[in-house]
């Protein structure tokens, strides 16, 4: 195990790393500038899961992520607890990006910017963010386009990547070729990976993402993964029965694919993939009636705590009424949140994710010794 210079004082090392682990996140960002043995503790990768796994077991150190765009189509990511109450601690963000984002991935989002071509990496809890360097047979080609990006974290090896595609057009042909980057390095390597380009929002679970896949494979439609540990890209098939109407999301460790029988659904059927890949079990959830007659416009996120969170199609300015399930007792419950920004009509963009705390550093130390400017993440 890496030994940790923490300072030249009497307090043993134990001492100081126990007692900086329970403490919140915002006074971690604080205490760095202490001294520079703090700061070294504070960043360092054991300390960094410690604290984690601690926040864990801290109820206001969980908290609902929502992530919206309003009228205008600016971005917000605000919090809440699971009651509903907006965090005060967590700080409203707002981004101005024309282009598409990541799903929220252990607390940190991918950005990328068509009109700046620039792609970068924020942390959340700590409103750290990294500019992604460009990758250069893709930036270099001008016969290159519609490049994508989709972050993915490995439990295992604690490591985030980024995964990139583009499309290339070759004479009256096209290809598509994709890159990865580990996040704490600065480079770009190619890999295999799927024939045609994936595209639409993502999940990551245990260690995979995952995309629904737009194109039929062996006449069933699929789901395409890619583990981010291993880098290989596989194929899950969607279950006999599953209707049209479906999405993607991530229940208590496991993927699900999230059905509805109609646009106006009086149920929702919930196929849960298990033990990784093994087969489907399917679960149903009746709405309650004052659900479906407003008309159930989607399964918007999951708590920590197994439930699912459903929007209907009524229209929001400043408070969010939703509905959760628990999947454990199958009880409803309503909560109300009164967002800090205009949330505007029902049609925009909503997705709430579970968060912990998570004070991953994005810049390596030789990073972090450069000149740097304050200002917004993004």
């Amino acid at each position: 195990m890496k030994k940790i210079r923490v300072s030249d004082s009497s307090i043993p090392f134990d001492i100081v790393f126990s007692m900086l682990k329970i403490l919140p996140a915002i006074s971690l960002m604080r205490f760095k500038c202490v001294c520079k043995s703090w700061r070294e503790l504070i960043t360092d990768p054991l300390f960094v899961e410690a604290h984690q796994t601690h926040s864990q077991t801290r109820p206001e150190a969980t908290h609902l992520l929502i992530h919206c765009t309003n009228s205008m189509l600016n971005q917000y990511i605000f919090a809440a607890n699971h009651h509903g109450k907006v965090s005060s601690e967590f700080p409203t963000l707002q981004f101005r990006v024309p282009g598409p984002c990541t799903d929220i991935v252990n607390g940190l989002i991918c950005f990328y910017s068509y009109e700046h071509n620039r792609v970068a990496v924020l942390n959340l809890t700590t409103c750290e963010t990294v500019t992604l360097p460009l990758i250069k047979s893709q930036s270099q080609n001008p016969n290159c386009y519609r490049p994508s990006y989709n972050l993915g974290f490995d439990p295992v090896t604690r490591k985030f990547k980024v995964l990139s595609f583009w499309t290339v057009r070759i004479g009256d042909s096209k290809k598509v070729e994709s890159e990865i980057l580990t996040l704490g390095t600065n480079s770009w390597r190619k890999i295999d990976g799927p024939v045609h380009k994936l595209r639409g929002k993502t999940v990551c679970v245990n260690g995979v993402v995952y995309w629904m896949n737009i194109l039929p494979m062996n006449c069933k439609k699929a789901i395409q993964s890619f583990n981010v540990r291993e880098e290989k890209f596989l194929m899950v098939f969607i279950p006999d029965g599953a209707s049209e109407y479906r999405q993607l999301i991530q229940i208590e460790g496991k993927l699900a694919l999230v059905c509805y029988e109609s646009y106006y659904p009086i149920r929702v059927d919930l196929w849960i993939l298990e033990n990784g890949d093994q087969g489907w079990e399917k679960k149903s959830i009746d709405l309650p009636v004052d659900l479906w007659a407003n008309g159930l416009r989607s399964v918007i996120g999951t708590t920590n705590a197994g439930e699912i969170i459903l929007r209907d199609q009524e229209n929001y300015s400043d408070a969010l009424k939703l509905t959760c399930y628990d999947m454990r007792t199958g009880k409803f419950r309503t909560i109300e949140i009164c967002s800090p920004v205009e949330l505007g009509k029902s049609g925009e963009y909503l997705s709430i994710t579970s968060h912990v705390e998570n004070i991953w550093p994005l810049k390596t130390p030789e990073n972090s010794k450069k000149k740097r400017k304050r200002g917004r993440a993004v």
